[in-house]
């Protein structure tokens, strides 16, 4: 096996001018994968390498052409969308160049196993390309804080709900503070970075005095905790959320959460959190009501709810799995049009390869598996000139093949399937496609 030297990290180059729970996760996946050698990518001192795998924290629209150059280069590719798109609002987004990034993608590494089911049901991607990690929290949010910290750093007295997030009009603030006007004696609390400077304009004259807005703080501060502690509600009515981190903070941290229905947060939270309709200001005020009225709510069973599952030293695991085996099964051969690592009852790895499917930059000679689900002719050529380099007939049978490829400069193999030859069952790719497995590289 060949090993990889480093995994890379990366997102959108404006991500961390304003950062928001998908810098956060990017950040606590690097702190807390010890066993690997983490980087984040600077395109000033570029030294990715092919045998490298480049982990994307967005689906950003124009990500596709840095994406794909990476994948040419023999990096393999694994995406967070951070992503969550119901049907009847498919045309607010640019799905055409979305589904690129997710077809460049190796894997792409979800944070809910809603958010798989809505991009397999939105963009039609194949199951097995997605994995699924959950989001967390740092085990900080789960000790006794001050709720007086807070409180007296901002001379805040009176009782007041707390908003954590980037103002922005996903993030629904303004129906937050249209609906604060039914309890004016609590004043509303938003902590974040602006997003949209109109919305939060928007925002400050629908007020009415009762916001007091604080920039962002630290995400390791105790005044966050503090902030968290002091609150009678945490209310995060966004027009979806997947799931909020800042609600899962502010659940660790004992708090009652009154969260949009809209996204993955009742995976996360089942039956302890207040969920509302954020298109419904009626919604939203009445779960503020019954959550204020609710004098049996006993934040010990939610703390144990975080602690028990969400916590990012735990969950980190399920990612650990994904690198481990993306490392297993990634030869520094391996080009474009594989799919995802499967393993056969022996446990030894092996790739799908689709019609087409390339191995890049050959010039030693290789040795490896090959099999098919039906008996079929598979032409090996030179992808640079089109000559044929074997003819291979194949069929549900591991069969060794052997390449000499010495003296084909930096050439790449391409592997066409005779499509004669098999019979096509519509949405299993493998019905036209090779199995590798076991490859060698061996000196001339």
């Amino acid at each position: 096996m060949v090993e990889i030297n480093s995994i890379y990290y990366g997102t959108y180059p404006f991500a961390f001018f304003t950062p928001g729970g998908g810098e956060i996760q990017l950040r606590k996946y690097a702190e807390n994968l010890k066993n690997f050698n983490i980087k984040l990518f600077n395109q000033w001192d570029p030294s990715i390498k092919k045998k490298d795998i480049f982990h994307y924290f967005s689906c950003m629209s124009g990500s596709e052409h840095f994406l794909n150059y990476l994948r040419n280069m023999g990096v393999t590719i694994i995406v967070s969308p951070n992503l969550w798109i119901e049907e009847d609002e498919k045309d607010k987004y640019p799905i055409k160049e979305i589904r690129i990034i997710f077809d460049i993608a190796h894997i792409i590494v979800c944070n809910s196993q809603g958010e798989k089911r809505k991009i397999i049901d939105i963009f039609g991607i194949n199951k097995e390309k997605i994995k699924v990690v959950k989001n967390a929290v740092d085990r900080q949010f789960l000790i006794d804080g001050d709720p007086y910290l807070f409180r007296d750093k901002y001379g805040i007295r009176e009782k007041f709900i707390l908003n954590v997030a980037n103002v922005e009009r996903r993030k629904n603030q303004l129906a937050l503070i249209r609906v604060m006007k039914n309890f004016p004696e609590y004043k509303l609390v938003i902590i974040g970075g602006v997003r949209d400077k109109e919305y939060f304009l928007e925002c400050q004259s629908e007020s009415d005095g009762q916001l007091i807005y604080i920039e962002r703080i630290d995400h390791s501060s105790d005044e966050l905790l503090s902030a968290y502690k002091a609150c009678e509600i945490f209310a995060l009515p966004s027009f979806v959320e997947t799931p909020g981190l800042a609600a899962l903070e502010a659940a660790a941290a004992g708090a009652k959460v009154l969260i949009t229905d809209r996204g993955c947060a009742k995976e996360y939270f089942g039956d302890y959190a207040y969920y509302v309709n954020p298109s419904s200001d009626v919604s939203i005020s009445d779960a503020i009501k019954t959550a204020l009225m609710d004098e049996g709510h006993n934040p010990v069973y939610l703390i144990s709810h975080i602690r028990e599952n969400y916590l990012w030293e735990n969950v980190v695991q399920d990612l650990k799995n994904i690198y481990t085996k993306t490392i297993e099964l990634t030869p520094q051969v391996f080009g474009v049009d594989f799919y995802d690592v499967e393993y056969d009852e022996n446990s030894v790895p092996f790739h799908w390869g689709a019609v087409g499917a390339r191995f890049n930059n050959i010039n030693q000679n290789i040795i490896f598996e090959i099999r098919a689900l039906n008996s079929t002719e598979v032409l090996i050529n030179s992808f640079s000139s089109g000559e044929l380099i074997k003819s291979i007939d194949v069929d549900e049978n591991w069969k060794k093949i052997e390449l000499k490829m010495v003296g084909r400069i930096m050439d790449d193999i391409v592997f066409n399937i005779d499509p004669s030859a098999v019979i096509t069952v519509v949405g299993d790719h493998r019905e036209l496609a090779i199995a590798v497995r076991n490859i060698e590289i061996q000196e001339g």
